[in-house]
């Protein structure tokens, strides 16, 4: 796959995280990863559509307007870094973390790790 089709495919993922309406992130979820796919970060270790939907609507609930910015995107080989910013609904930068994936054979993720320091509160 080219760089430009994974970054496409990771923006998708990317906008699925900033949706708070469920149906549409679904829709999101099924357009970039795959059903079986495996997410971690250093607050929790789940896989699929709905376990990670739900770890996402907990974020819309402590964070309403919560979004995602990637600000750099480097792939090959059915792999990916991505930079990112999480912004709260005035634009403030809340945190800036760095997301590894790894794409299946028909191009929709099958893992994203995320990396990110955690606030002291």
């Amino acid at each position: 796959m080219s760089v430009d089709t994974l970054k496409k495919i990771w923006e998708t993922y990317t906008n699925a995280w900033s949706e708070s309406d469920d149906a549409k992130r679904q829709v999101l979820f099924e357009n970039s990863l795959l059903p079986d796919c495996t997410y971690c970060d250093p607050m929790i270790e789940t896989s699929g559509y709905k376990a990670l939907g739900e770890y996402i609507n907990e974020l819309h609930r402590n964070i309403p307007g919560v979004k995602f910015v990637s600000t750099a995107f480097s792939g090959h080989h059915n792999r990916s870094i991505t930079h990112w910013h999480m912004m709260d609904a005035a634009n403030n930068v809340l945190t800036k973390g760095v997301s590894y994936g790894r794409y299946g054979d028909d191009g929709r993720l099958q893992q994203m790790v995320g990396f990110y320091e955690l606030s002291p509160s």
